[in-house]
């Protein structure tokens, strides 16, 4: 009788263990589910988060110019399309506001660009990195659009610049 008892004990012990280790996989099964169908949805939905994104920069009707200056560069939105009345001065406010924040993320040292993958490694970013504190940001409205002015007395500064507004030029696009 007593090994009667022994055995039933190691059996109890071991269907305890089995009924942990099954509760265990089982809630690790509904996690991976979870994560997989989360996974999923966003893959899914970033394509079209970007393409609200675009259709909302084409609806705005602008084109970014970037012109290199003796006293440093600017970045100015310029309207393809005027078209008076609230809806302009509505975009007008939001280039104005898109604008500071690009300054004040400048002026931080963030000069990485969202929509530009790899622009970290680039000469060009590296530069501006080194010169952070050279650079003074003022956004100006005008007829033509809203500007972001960046000057700096810095030669080295200025050049880093100019080369930055080129690169960005030629790859910041729609």
């Amino acid at each position: 009788m007593a090994r009667s008892k022994k055995s039933d004990a190691s059996r109890d012990d071991r269907n305890i263990i089995r009924e942990r280790s099954l509760k265990e996989l089982s809630y690790a099964l509904v996690a991976t589910g979870i994560t997989f169908v989360l996974a999923v949805l966003f893959y899914m939905y970033v394509p079209i988060l970007r393409e609200q994104m675009r259709d909302k920069d084409e609806s705005l009707k602008h084109t970014r110019v970037f012109t290199a200056e003796p006293a440093g560069g600017t970045i100015r939105y310029e309207f393809t399309q005027i078209e008076g009345g609230e809806e302009h001065d509505e975009a007008i406010d939001h280039y104005i506001e898109d604008l500071e924040i690009l300054g004040r993320r400048f002026g931080r040292g963030e000069f990485s660009m969202v929509k530009l993958p790899g622009m970290k490694e680039s000469a060009e970013y590296e530069a501006m990195s080194r010169y952070v504190d050279a650079f003074e940001y003022e956004v100006i409205k005008d007829a033509e659009g809203p500007s972001l002015v960046i000057r700096t007395n810095n030669p080295a500064a200025r050049g880093a610049l100019h080369d930055y507004l080129k690169y960005l030029e030629t790859r910041w696009v729609f």
